[in-house]
């Protein structure tokens, strides 16, 4: 394999690794980022790494509906 193709394979491997055990620490602290309950500290990353990680992956915060006034 060249050069190009196996960057390429190392970064989709790390994009498997790194997807499913950042939305579960997300989802697990209420989508709370910072802070020493937050996901960054869950997973041990300094909160810039981890938002730098998430903008990489193109994993962002889901919008909550308002709900309707009648």
């Amino acid at each position: 394999m060249d050069g190009d193709g196996e960057r390429l394979a190392d970064a989709y491997e790390r994009h498997l690794w790194y997807f499913p055990r950042f939305l579960r620490a997300l989802e697990a602290t209420g989508w709370v980022i910072g802070g020493p309950l937050g996901a960054a500290a869950r997973l041990r990353l300094k909160l810039m790494n981890l938002f730098t990680k998430m903008n990489k992956l193109g994993i962002h915060r889901p919008q909550h509906q308002r709900p309707q006034l009648s």
